[in-house]
């Protein structure tokens, strides 16, 4: 599809057109479609009408790359190239930089803005998992509390005992 079957497709559902996944608010159109970059209905963020679009995905803990391949549009199935990021946000920048050289600023600087946004949700989870394997109700939570000040209170000690005994050997 050439850049004016984009602006047909815009015509169509754009506006006031009828989008599944459009849904307004109080001043403003919203899209609930899981590729949308900014999460607005919009003629630039739109998957469905851009013919070329790029976005960043979570799925189980890993974040992908989603590019949409002018040339298979008349294949659902290989609509879309997927790339693995890494795991480091750093190079993961570095890839998206590396990926995307050529493409508008636009989906450059929203794809960087949304993979920001992932990263900081799944340092959040693992956050929260953590938290939440300590946490339990009533008399366990204080049996497993003392359980953990106990074993620091052992560590201290024992790397006491190896201070004083090194400090000894070295007075000999």
């Amino acid at each position: 599809m050439s850049l004016l079957g984009d602006e047909i497709t815009w015509n169509i559902i754009g506006g006031k057109g009828f989008c599944s996944f459009k849904y307004f608010s109080k001043n403003q159109y919203f899209c609930k479609n899981d590729l949308n970059i900014t999460g607005f209905c919009s003629k630039q963020s739109c998957p469905i009408s851009n013919s070329k679009y790029a976005t960043v995905i979570e799925k189980n803990g890993e974040i992908y790359l989603y590019i949409k391949d002018r040339l298979n549009l008349r294949f659902p199935d290989k609509l879309w190239k997927k790339f693995i990021l890494s795991r480091n946000f750093m190079k993961s920048l570095q890839e998206l930089d590396l990926i995307l050289n050529f493409w508008p600023k636009f989906f450059v600087h929203k794809t960087k803005y949304k993979l920001t946004k992932l990263h900081q949700i799944l340092i959040r989870r693992k956050i929260n998992n953590i938290r939440n394997k300590y946490i339990f109700k009533g008399k366990k939570k204080k049996k497993i509390l003392n359980k953990i000040q106990e074993s620091k209170i052992i560590e201290n000690i024992k790397f006491e005992n190896l201070i004083e005994k090194s400090y000894f050997i070295d007075l000999t």
